[in-house]
């Protein structure tokens, strides 16, 4: 009877441990940032209700991602959340075009977006990359 509960204390302590590593291993796996901005902060122009910036990036991860914007002049207007797919692997050049919320005044604005990168269950990543200020004229702003 002691030969046997020995024997489950030890399994016990054996799989804690093992669960223990496990979850270490996935925390601290994915250490590299999932993206690297090159050209920050990014340029940017407005194109009439759509802003457009050239990303210079390397991705370094296929999960889908997270993004926000945040529009900063003094104060932060924040959008809602919105979901991407994962893209391919490696340095890449893009342009992406983006509409002005019909809420944001016009003034001038310096916009910062966070990606945030789900890399496994245990973990969370974020990327963020800022534009150059920009003059807005929102002309559908009431």
């Amino acid at each position: 009877m002691k030969q046997t509960l020995h024997y489950l204390i030890l399994v016990f302590l054996l799989l804690t441990s093992l669960g223990v590593i496990g979850a270490g291993y996935l925390c601290f796996f994915h250490i590299v940032d999932p993206v690297v901005f090159h050209n920050n902060p990014v340029p940017i122009w407005q194109d009439d209700h759509n802003l457009c910036v050239t990303i210079d990036y390397t991705r370094y991860t296929t999960v889908p991602v997270e993004i926000t914007r945040t529009y900063q002049d003094g104060i932060l207007f924040a959008t809602r959340p919105l979901q991407a797919k994962g893209n391919i692997l490696g340095r890449q050049v893009e342009t992406i075009c983006f509409e002005v919320p019909s809420t944001l005044p016009s003034g001038e604005y310096k916009i910062i977006t966070d990606l945030k990168f789900r890399v496994n269950p245990l973990v969370s990543r974020t990327s963020t990359w800022e534009s150059e200020m920009i003059f807005i004229n929102n002309t559908r702003h009431n």
